[in-house]
């Protein structure tokens, strides 16, 4: 089992003094990866039928390539992942060099952790329509796929077409950074295990999280695909006893949250996570 930190960059923390504290710890103790969250325009009026959100308009949110990027020359091993990035909302092209960049200043330990999105107010604000978010999604990753493969790549599609370009430098890792899919939807997984290399699972019930990756494991078999990863996400105070019913039901790595505290506290609960898990 594999072990990975959430530390969010939202809210208490995206200060960048207690990120670099806590990113630091996790690569000291071993921990697999890190992954940041991403919101790129929260808008101040959004629908009721969302309910309760966990953040405010006010909530800030670092954008998590450049934090990414920043906490690359503070650690040396730990995987850097996107958790998720809203990969419709920005034009291939652009996340291939992104991405690419990051990877190269990382020394390969890159992971484009990439989501539809559910804030259809965020795709209004930025001109991009929401119905067509799982469309552009599917194209954003055959042209990475493409352009990391040699660095060279003419396009024509439904929604991005460009003549032949080049992106240099070409990502560490060959083929470029694994490509991780989020969403709990039967659509979702089914999606993450034919495009993906991976699927980053949020929390829920046992019985939901067995669903879950029960679908995502059966269909990435099915495609021959058999060292996908798939990653549930839990608290940070998670027992090797539910490491055991995760490991039954087919994970193979478990992100910790850390979305809050002062310095001192995080770098108790990683140390405490460590010993516990990783010893």
């Amino acid at each position: 089992m594999r072990y990975g930190v959430i530390l969010t960059g939202v809210g208490p923390m995206a200060d960048p003094v207690r990120l670099v504290h806590a990113a630091r710890k996790a690569d000291q103790l071993g921990f697999h990866s890190l992954w940041l969250y991403e919101h790129v325009a929260f808008p101040t009026k959004v629908s009721e039928a969302y309910g309760k959100l966990p953040f405010t308009p006010e909530t800030a949110f670092l954008e998590p390539i450049t934090t990414l990027s920043y906490l690359a020359a503070e650690t040396r091993q730990i995987r850097l992942g996107t958790g998720i990035l809203l990969l419709a909302l920005r034009h291939p092209l652009h996340v291939a060099k992104a991405v690419a960049t990051l990877d190269v200043l990382s020394n390969g330990r890159a992971i484009l952790g990439v989501g539809l999105g559910w804030l259809a107010e965020e795709f209004d604000a930025l001109g991009v329509p929401f119905r067509e978010r799982a469309g552009r999604v599917r194209e954003s990753v055959e042209v990475l796929r493409k352009i990391w493969a040699d660095g060279k790549r003419e396009h024509t599609g439904r929604y991005y077409s460009f003549r032949e370009v080049t992106s240099y430098p070409m990502p560490i890792q060959r083929g470029g950074p694994p490509i991780w899919f989020g969403g709990a939807a039967e659509r979702a997984l089914c999606r993450a295990a034919e495009l993906g290399d991976g699927w980053l699972g949020r929390s829920g019930r046992p019985d939901q999280i067995q669903r879950w990756v029960a679908t995502v494991r059966q269909r990435a078999n099915e495609l021959g695909k058999n060292h996908f990863a798939v990653a549930v996400s839990a608290s940070a105070e998670l027992t090797r006893e539910e490491v055991t019913q995760f490991e039954k039901v087919g994970a193979d790595q478990v992100n910790l949250a850390f979305a809050s505290g002062e310095t001192v506290e995080i770098e108790r609960k990683l140390e405490a996570a460590a010993k516990r898990l990783l010893d």
